[in-house]
């Protein structure tokens, strides 16, 4: 028996062990894990720049601490007063275990942080030039645009934030639907990013 508390899905850091170094050629890879409610070991190899506060080499001293970024998918208190989290790591650096699985229930109070920020990438499906092609957004916990960039087909780059507005690019005034809802109209193909996706991206763009 349990309750449901939360089913918003957030960006989030759950902490991992990473074991060792796989391939030393560029960008590097490694294999570390994690353990479910049960306890059992997860175990992933990935290359070095997914893992969130990591720099390895062959001189580094393993195992080591590590979080790894993705997304809660639901949160509940089971009949033991456990606080769970069902996890997918494929979302939003397409990480999977070395048995190709990506969701997992883990102990709540291991979440190392939760960003209350969410970052997407929308492709528009379209033939008309006057309007984007593409959109990026971040998206606070209210649902509501705080960043916004729109590439259009001729490699005019427009943005906004809650202070500025190049080329006529707006934030929405109302919620961002969730990437589900989004990828139901078949003239978008949404998905998420990072954080520092984001980050690249903006700094690319925006002068």
């Amino acid at each position: 028996m349990y309750y449901e508390k939360n089913e918003k899905t957030m960006i989030i850091n759950i902490p991992i062990k990473i074991e060792q170094l796989t391939d030393s050629s560029f960008p590097g890879w490694i294999e570390f894990s994690f353990k479910d409610i049960d306890g059992k070991k997860i175990i992933f190899v990935e290359k070095i720049p997914i893992i969130s506060n990591c720099n390895i080499d062959k001189n580094s001293n393993l195992p080591l601490e590590g979080t790894l970024e993705c997304i809660q998918v639901r949160e509940w208190i089971d009949g033991e007063n456990r606080k769970l989290l069902e996890v997918n790591t494929d979302i939003p650096h397409g990480v999977k275990s070395s048995g190709g699985e990506c969701n997992f229930v883990i102990d709540g109070s291991a979440i190392i942080t939760i960003s209350d920020k969410t970052h997407i990438d929308v492709t528009w499906h379209h033939e008309d030039n006057e309007y984007p092609k593409r959109l990026v957004s971040e998206i606070g916990a209210d649902r509501c645009e705080l960043r916004k960039l729109e590439f259009y087909e001729n490699g005019k780059v427009g943005y906004a934030t809650e202070d500025e507005s190049v080329f006529n690019t707006m934030l929405g005034e109302a919620p961002v639907p969730s990437i589900e809802e989004i990828n139901s109209d078949t003239q978008f193909s949404a998905k998420y990013i990072s954080s520092d996706e984001l980050e690249k991206i903006w700094e690319s763009n925006v002068q």
